[in-house]
């Protein structure tokens, strides 16, 4: 046994008054005079004996009393194991799980509110001299500090749910920060432990205690993510959105409504079936009647999960395609003639009068039957082709193979071989994968395809990653492409001239350079994820005391904020994640712009979403949670209640005893009372 406060065992010095008082028994003395005591010593010889029990038993009641009194203020307390443990001021950290997931129901109310009940419990299983630490999945800087009681319960009403997600080991790291130098401080972990967060090595320098708290089986589906079919929308053409939307349930889903919005006005509706434990992808058609910057929503109906029932996205419509054509002297009047096509703007420069600072203004450069390629050149379109443009190359007849070469093998692992002069027709045109993926709904059996009469053999390397196209009768590669960073390259074996091919005059190249302008990735990301966001870069730098800003849109018009950002180059790279604490925690899903004081109009869309991890609703149970930590000092209590307070203090302090103490020391109040009445004094 021991003492919580063994300071209080110096009262049992009072234990001496009683015993001097009886000992002596100080009293006065009334003389009675009788005439003849004689008859009186039989009497007082029986009064005597039985005043000396009395005093006796009055003085052990009155001892045991005071004895039981002092040790229920020094509060003693068996311990639970023979580990010495922590006596006077105690450390205590709580992890407060409130995530999405803990705003599910369990027990006819929401997990999260349960959460804030048990912590509760657990503060009043402690002491009132304790310090306690709050922690949730936000992290915020005011949860690293020590609070007493009052503080900490002031702290606790305040807790939300909150779209930020940690896992237990992040947990756990925090609350090792805030308890740092303390001895032996006991962590508690309150969650519903969803598979996707229990990653955790629990330190052996602290008591950790799993509080877990479980929702009543229930469906959530979510719609994960969309994506557009193309990477550039066409202004006043017909578009093609993917939805995927996953059942977490154990049941199917019948008919779950899908609705898109853009811009504020209703675009398509539709309903899918979802199997249990499973998903789909669903594809809903839309027209893009707006120029520029375009917002999209999409949404589904379900309950009682709402948080990823919604997907903002946002893309941006030119008014037309940007081609820059390079020619070696004169333009080319193939590609001039394409102008026609109302959302392709060509434009033709000769390579001696070319500026490098303008490339970055185009989707697409063609090398139009270039004799030679400039270094200078090179390492500029290996660039351009790495952030996200596209690059299509028409060999020359008099090419120079070791400058092609030189862009060709870095990039696409292939190089062009020496020229033959052989008729065929194309022949293999791949329509199942790639840049015609989708263009043709059936190719004709007669189909007539160019001609080609002459070519350079396309060589590929071993490692080379270039895709076929369309191939030669011979089987020979008449065109291949290859993805570079967010670009793509495109190579062709046949200069674009009349002498060495009929493709000109072909409705094949129609399609193909509109393929080839309107494939490869977007220059703008369709959504962001709060809490990893990554970044945007921005051509030109801002000034120090006018950075770039963020803003809401709609019901999140009352945010705004500067999100970090730092000159790189010629350029201002801004970053989205909320490491900075710039796009915090309690950030709201959403269409947010970002701009410049110095301007009016936003500079483009952002579309923020929720992070699905939480979606998956698979929690671990007791048994489960036991065998993923089977060697850990970790032990996990039943949250029935009440009784959660009395178990706590039991595995804080032991078995305490301050109760039976006191329940002693006034029996033995009362004994001394009945002694005192029913044993009167004569």
């Amino acid at each position: 046994m021991q003492f919580l406060y063994p300071g209080f065992l110096w009262a049992l010095g009072v234990l001496a008054i009683p015993i001097i008082i009886h000992l002596f028994h100080f009293r006065r003395f009334k003389t009675v005079y009788f005439s003849n005591v004689s008859f009186l010593r039989e009497v007082k010889e029986e009064s005597a004996t039985r005043s000396r029990l009395r005093h006796w038993l009055v003085l052990l009641s009155r001892l045991l009393f005071l004895t039981f009194l002092v040790l229920a203020f020094a509060q003693p307390f068996i311990p639970q194991t023979d580990d010495t443990q922590a006596t006077g001021q105690r450390t205590v950290s709580l992890y407060i799980d409130n995530s999405f997931s803990m705003d599910a129901i369990g027990d006819e109310v929401a997990l999260l509110t349960r959460a804030k009940e048990q912590a509760m419990a657990v503060v009043n299983g402690y002491g009132e001299g304790d310090r306690f630490q709050l922690l949730t999945n936000d992290f915020e800087g005011r949860h690293q500090q020590l609070l007493d009681r009052e503080q900490f319960i002031t702290y606790l009403n305040e807790v939300e749910i909150s779209p930020a997600r940690k896992t237990l080991e992040q947990a756990e790291e925090r609350m090792e920060q805030a308890t740092a130098g303390m001895s032996n401080p006991d962590f508690y972990y309150i969650s519903d432990f969803q598979v996707n967060v229990v990653e955790m090595e629990p330190d052996t320098g602290h008591s950790n205690y799993f509080l877990p708290i479980q929702a009543v089986a229930q469906r959530n589906v979510s719609l994960d993510s969309v994506w557009l079919a193309a990477p550039v929308q066409v202004l006043n053409e017909s578009a093609l959105l993917y939805v995927k939307v996953t059942n977490h349930g154990e049941e199917p889903v019948e008919d779950a409504g899908i609705t898109l919005t853009l811009n504020g006005e209703r675009k398509a509706i539709g309903d899918v079936d979802v199997e249990a434990n499973s998903y789909v992808v669903d594809t809903l058609s839309f027209t893009v009647t707006q120029e520029g910057w375009n917002a999209g929503e999409v949404s589904l109906t379900d309950y009682p999960i709402t948080f990823d029932d919604t997907y903002f996205f946002t893309f941006f419509t030119p008014r037309a395609i940007d081609v820059l054509v390079i020619n070696e002297e004169g333009f080319s009047p193939f590609f001039t003639g394409l102008s026609g096509q109302s959302f392709l703007n060509i434009v033709n420069e000769r390579k001696t009068q070319l500026n490098y600072a303008t490339l970055d203004a185009y989707r697409l450069i063609v090398l139009n039957q270039l004799t030679d390629i400039p270094s200078g050149l090179r390492n500029e379109l290996e660039r351009f082709i790495s952030e996200g443009g596209n690059v299509f190359v028409y060999p020359n007849r008099e090419l120079s193979q070791s400058d092609y070469n030189a862009l060709l093998q870095p990039i696409a692992g292939a190089t062009y071989g020496n020229w033959r002069e052989v008729e065929q027709s194309l022949q293999n045109i791949n329509v199942e994968q790639g840049l015609f993926e989708g263009v043709f709904d059936e190719l004709p059996d007669n189909l007539m395809l160019p001609t080609v009469y002459g070519y350079f053999p396309i060589e590929r390397s071993t490692r080379s990653s270039l895709e076929s196209i369309i191939r030669l009768e011979s089987g020979q590669l008449f065109l291949g492409g290859v993805a570079y960073g967010a670009g793509r390259l495109y190579m062709a074996a046949t200069p674009l001239d009349l002498s060495y091919t009929d493709l000109p005059k072909h409705s094949l190249f129609v399609v193909t350079t509109v393929q080839v302008a309107l494939s490869g990735t977007s220059d703008f990301a369709l959504a962001y994820t709060i809490g990893d966001a990554g970044s945007i870069t921005l051509s030109g730098q801002a000034e120090q005391d006018q950075p770039y800003q963020i803003r809401g849109r709609g019901d999140r018009a009352s945010v705004d904020f500067i999100p970090p950002q730092q000159p790189l180059g010629k350029s201002t790279v801004i970053r989205l994640s909320s490491s900075g604490d710039a796009i915090g925690p309690h950030m709201q899903a959403g269409i947010y712009e970002l701009y410049h004081p110095s301007e009016g109009a936003a500079l483009r869309l952002l579309a923020f979403n929720y992070d699905r991890a939480e979606s998956e609703m698979a929690q671990l149970d007791d048994e489960a949670l036991a065998e993923a930590f089977p060697d850990a000092n970790i032990r996990l209590l039943e949250s029935d209640g009440s009784s959660l307070s009395s178990v706590v203090g039991d595995l804080s302090r032991g078995v305490s005893l301050w109760k039976l103490c006191l329940i002693l020391a006034l029996l033995f109040l009362g004994i001394e009372v009945l002694l005192l009445r029913l044993l009167p004094d004569r």
